[in-house]
């Protein structure tokens, strides 16, 4: 053994008298527990810690099934003639008839954890699954128990893993999961998952490499990918080895919380691939409704594909060899699966054999590489890229792309040889690391740093603020209270600010994430009394080390405004429709957890028509269906927004039919007309004109009716005569007319007959009214 330090610490630094130390990797697709044993560690002899996986029963709700013995666990929670199950003997039940996602069974719960929204799961069939932390904690109490062989005691000295984009409610969520599972919980118990692979990669190198790692890599940057099967995250570490101390890590930068994993890959190849089989093998497909394809249809696929994607991965690692895939025929690569039955309402319909060649799996995976975003068709989902992943989180570091000396490939995506082969591309001067077993590496990490935790007190990674946190002033300029890359917990105090005016009875401190266009929030401060235009005011933030942001405004030593942010990461880069629409589900949600039916509804309604309002057409179709399910089916607006929100998703036949109902339940809403007469328009202008002109008068003097009449009048015969009308008549009374002929109508009407028309949305005009509100700076730093 060379006198070489490796780790920085000391025999006699011992804090604790426990032996055992356990790291948990909470994982979207799998879970791991690992322990060390300190009795069993001798830097004497080797700086490889000894890690040990624990090996855990697994068992299927049916007889016949046999019993699964894996160090791996399979997240899944299933619940079955009142008895719950975990892990791998679950897997096949996906999709099977008698259990129903969120209901009987629950995948993917990671994702989910944090969400504010109680119960996210209402349909749960015991309250005790009814959120995603309850499924962690179900999860990590199973493996408690047997790792304990059926005692009942706490478990201590464990850390367990979060990705290291998770926020403070997730990692909150994470932590009450634990206490659930009898896990002894602390604030420093949780460990970024990247920032646990690299500590298990490095610990499995043998001391050679480490003391080769010691002499060589001084000030290098190394990015850990860590694509699992929820979740993407991404973290930029800086490693250097120093005579006295041995290495250091720090965190360089943390990627935005990026909700793409293994299952995305799934869902993407039953989207693209697989449904365009489906479609042609349904009749009528178009007139379904989402709830079928999005709850019923798609999940039968997901499995499918997913069998195909691992089949086709397998193939490829097999020619691959040394990991360039640049020298094999991709189209002569091809997997294949048999007898491929679909059910739907009782119905079943044979798909036949469905092949996936490597050639159309790049096709597809390329989408989520290359490019900025990708929305799913049928998921309420859109998804920042890995490549545009990667270049955000070089930026933050204030580095450039030819500036990482290393990539390191962790997690069970990342078994995907695309993956290495499209890094590769991009990061040209970095060296992949690569190990045989990247699914392990986070649990064998969290082992490790819970061993120098726990036994000497020593982490080896510190977290950091992965964005700018800061304020709105007037002219629209952003002023940094925060700033990324800072170790935590921070606190500033900025005595700087000032008022515009000494006649305001209102301050406006609107929060925002790396720039004045991106709000998360706002303080608004009613001032009790005058303020001099010369008066101070101060800043006071906080962001703790579980990342809650906490900021107070103060004039003359007297608070006048305050809030907390628990989730200001997360929530960043949203527009202000989004935030209304993220406030509304919160509002639905909180109904839902009070059992109060009647603002569930109205909320419910609310939340249609801001998803709607943010451009989020398949949210809010989701929504309406479940409005009609759930309150009322005779509620004309509802179906009217359904037509409206499947003609923007291009399915048609649903449209067509959900605005014969509205025109059903209410005849003389002349909206609806006037719907009816745009779908007609669509093929016939003549048709849609002679429809609108046989409505009763009162329908066609209503204002909207008037204007598409005039408008169509001119697209068929070329007569502007009510296009004039129209003209003179909002002149004189503009009151007269609705917002929506206002936004939508008038505007071409104007344009047809050569006149100016300018409309000014109302927020727009409270948002300047706002801008006079919001605090100055004499000297900006920039």
């Amino acid at each position: 053994m060379s006198n070489i330090i490796i780790y920085p610490i000391e025999e006699q630094n011992k804090i604790t008298k426990n032996p055992i130390n356990i790291g948990i990797d909470l994982g979207t697709t799998y879970t791991l527990m690992a322990t060390v044993d300190a009795a069993n560690v001798n830097f004497n002899k080797t700086n490889q810690i000894p890690v040990q996986f624990v090996r855990f029963p697994q068992f299927s709700p049916f007889e016949f099934d046999q019993t699964i013995e894996d160090e791996k666990i399979a997240s899944i929670v299933a619940f079955y003639k009142g008895k719950p199950y975990v892990g791998n003997n679950l897997y096949h039940l996906k999709g099977h008839p008698e259990f129903q996602y969120k209901k009987n069974i629950f995948y993917h719960w990671k994702v989910e954890m944090g969400v504010d929204h109680h119960p996210l799961y209402p349909n749960a069939i015991n309250e005790k699954l009814d959120m995603p932390y309850k499924i962690a904690g179900g999860i990590m109490n199973y493996m408690r128990k047997t790792y304990s062989q059926g005692n009942d005691y706490e478990l201590a000295n464990t850390i367990i893993t979060v990705p290291a984009s998770f926020q403070a409610n997730q990692r909150k969520d994470t932590l009450k999961a634990a206490k659930m599972a009898k896990i002894s919980t602390n604030d420093t118990m949780l460990i970024d998952e990247p920032n646990a692979a690299f500590l298990g990669y490095f610990n499995r190198l043998v001391d050679s490499e480490k003391e080769r790692w010691s002499k060589e890599v001084k000030n290098k940057n190394v990015l850990v990918i860590d694509f699992g099967g929820g979740t993407l995250d991404l973290s930029l570490l800086n490693v250097d080895f120093r005579r006295d101390t041995g290495i250091t890590i720090s965190n360089r930068a943390i990627s935005r919380y990026n909700d793409l994993g293994g299952q995305d890959i799934d869902l993407l190849i039953a989207e693209e691939h697989l449904l365009p089989k489906v479609i042609k093998t349904i009749p009528n497909f178009d007139s379904l409704d989402i709830s079928d394809v999005k709850n019923t249809i798609l999940p039968q696929l997901i499995v499918m594909a997913e069998d195909l994607k691992i089949t086709v991965c397998n193939a490829m690692s097999l020619k691959v060899g040394s990991g360039d895939i640049s020298n094999l025929n991709l189209s002569e690569i091809i997997a294949t699966r048999l007898d491929n039955i679909l059910v739907l309402n009782n119905n079943s319909y044979d798909l036949g054999e469905l092949k996936l060649t490597a050639e159309k799996f790049k096709e597809l995976f390329v989408k989520f590489f290359r490019g900025k975003q990708y929305k799913f068709k049928y998921f309420d989902k859109a998804i920042t890229t890995i490549s545009t992943s990667i270049s955000e989180i070089i930026e933050k570091s204030n580095e450039t792309l030819d500036a990482v000396d290393f990539v390191l490939l962790v997690g069970g995506s990342s078994f995907n040889p695309l993956l290495g082969a499209l890094t590769q591309e991009k990061l040209i001067n970095a060296q992949l690391l690569v190990s045989p077993e990247p699914d392990k590496l986070v649990a064998e990490g969290a082992g490790v740093y819970s061993f120098f935790v726990n036994q000497y007190g020593i982490s080896l990674i510190s977290p950091i603020t992965s964005d700018n946190l800061g304020v709105r002033l007037k002219g629209n300029r952003f002023y940094p209270i925060i700033e990324r890359g800072q170790s935590l917990p921070q606190i500033v105090n900025i005595p700087d600010f000032k008022l515009q005016t000494n006649l305001l009875s209102e301050v406006i401190v609107p929060v925002c994430i790396n720039g004045a266009d991106f709000s998360i929030g706002e303080i608004r401060c009613s001032l009790n009394k005058f303020y001099d235009i010369d008066t101070i005011i101060k800043i006071e933030a906080e962001i703790t080390q579980d990342k809650v942001f906490k900021m107070q405004v103060i004039a003359d030593d007297e608070i006048i405004g305050n809030a907390k942010f628990e989730n200001p990461y997360a929530i960043g880069k949203l527009t202000e429709e989004q935030l209304e629409v993220f406030e509304a589900q919160s509002n639905l949600n909180k109904a839902q957890q009070a059992r109060n039916t009647s603002e569930e509804k109205r909320f419910l309604k609310t939340l249609i028509d801001k998803h709607f309002k943010a451009n989020n057409y398949l949210g809010a179709l989701e929504n309406a269906e479940v409005y009609i399910k759930r309150f009322d089916d005779q509620d004309s607006w509802i179906w009217n927004m359904k037509y409206i929100l499947n003609s923007r998703l291009g399915r048609l036949g649903a449209a067509k039919k959900a605005l014969e109902r509205a025109i059903e339940i209410n005849p003389t809403e002349p909206a609806w007309r006037h719907n009816y007469a745009v779908l007609l328009e669509k093929t016939d202008a003549k048709a849609a004109l002679e429809y609108l002109e046989m409505q009763a008068e009162d329908i066609k003097e209503e204002t909207t009716i008037r204007c598409k009449i005039a408008l169509l009048k001119n697209e068929v015969n070329k007569d502007t005569t009510e296009l004039q009308k129209i003209v003179k008549d909002y002149k004189n009374n503009p009151a007269g007319f609705s917002q929506f002929d206002k936004r939508v109508l008038l505007n071409d009407i104007f344009g047809q007959v050569d006149e100016p028309y300018a409309y000014i949305d109302p927020k727009t005009k409270r948002r300047k009214e706002d801008e006079g509100k919001y605090l100055d700076m004499n000297n900006l730093p920039f």
